[in-house]
């Protein structure tokens, strides 16, 4: 007689709890790497928050009440409103795995048994780690507002502009999502863009003379101690063309353009810069290269809804099936668009 569902479910109980939690192996991948998944599972400035969705303070307007004054001198006090919410949605996802207790390979040694459920609990995370990468280098398409809409990805906290060749803050709401990012309309709040900028050729006076200025522009650092506030930790993104090109330069420079011996990679500002093979894939007309602030850019999750595994014994009316769903509830959230930038070819 075959396994039951209930043995079946010890026996994927039994794998999930061997396993160190957050952790897998890619076995059957296309791209070289998925670094968004290894951001969320590592936690490159991830976070748990409680609450209906992910909501931040962002001050939008000063009181400008600072002034000279003489003695006895009478002073009209108001005051402005300072603050805006801005206001991102979770978002739900969920994938799974499943066994039927006819299945033939069911009656398989146990050691055997082990290894196929790792098998299938390995697929369901490659397939998730695939999914994210694209969620993650994106943004939603149709309305943010559909419960099942994707998470709020790098295309829409990160938007392109070229109208100032030389580069600025410019980079606005999104397009599709009139209201702005996170609810707050760039035409309302003009300091809430990333900055963007496009570029011709990979060279020093055109890339790398607008990369510096770009990083120059989004340097910003708050003139008295801010609750909160976080020290810069910046992740450089780019194709592989890019990366190359860079490389090449690289070696002949000493300055914030340098090159690890080691990897034989360039960095900059004695960070990395990583070839991610999505964009190369799926962005190299544009070949962009981002500037992350992970300060300020934060995956971030619904407290205690983080891969959950849940397991069900005959569900609906498959009556004789054991499924394990994961399921995770979370969002992408930024609290300082002006600290994120862009090169592009436009």
């Amino acid at each position: 007689m075959g396994l039951q569902a209930e043995q079946i479910a010890d026996i994927v109980s039994m794998v999930k709890d061997a396993e160190e939690r957050g952790t897998f192996t890619l076995l059957t991948t296309e791209l070289q790497r998925y670094p968004a998944m290894r951001q969320l599972f590592k936690g490159k400035g991830r976070r748990e928050k409680g609450g209906e969705q992910l909501s931040f303070n962002v001050m939008v307007a000063s009181n400008e009440s600072a002034q000279t004054t003489s003695l006895f001198a009478e002073i009209d006090v108001a005051q402005a409103d300072l603050f805006k919410v801005g206001r991102v949605p979770w978002r739900h996802v969920t994938n799974y795995y499943a066994f039927d207790e006819r299945e033939p390979i069911l009656n398989s040694r146990p050691d055997d048994l082990v290894d196929i459920v790792k098998g299938r609990r390995t697929d369901c995370f490659v397939d998730l780690a695939k999914k994210f990468e694209t969620w993650f280098w994106e943004k939603p398409t149709g309305s943010e507002a559909a419960d099942d809409a994707p998470p709020y990805g790098v295309k829409y906290w990160i938007c392109r502009a070229n109208t100032d060749t030389d580069g600025d803050h410019q980079g606005g709401d999104p397009a599709g999502f009139t209201a702005g990012c996170a609810g707050l309309a760039s035409a309302t709040y003009s300091e809430w863009q990333n900055y963007s900028v496009g570029y011709a050729a990979i060279s020093e006076d055109d890339f790398v003379v607008r990369l510096d200025k770009a990083a120059w522009e989004c340097d910003f650092e708050n003139p008295v101690a801010v609750p909160g506030e976080m020290t810069t930790d910046y992740g450089f993104y780019t194709t592989y063309p890019v990366l190359a090109g860079l490389r090449a330069i690289a070696r002949n420079r000493n300055d914030n353009l340098g090159y690890d011996i080691q990897t034989r990679n360039p960095t900059y500002m004695g960070n990395q810069i990583m070839a991610v093979p999505y964009l190369t894939t799926n962005d190299a007309t544009a070949a962009p290269f981002y500037g992350i602030d992970w300060s300020v850019f934060r995956p971030t999750f619904l407290r205690g809804e983080w891969m959950n595994e849940v397991i069900v014994k005959r569900p609906g009316k498959q009556h004789r099936t054991v499924v394990t769903f994961v399921d995770s509830s979370l969002n992408v959230e930024c609290k300082n668009r002006r600290k994120l930038f862009v090169l592009y070819k436009p």
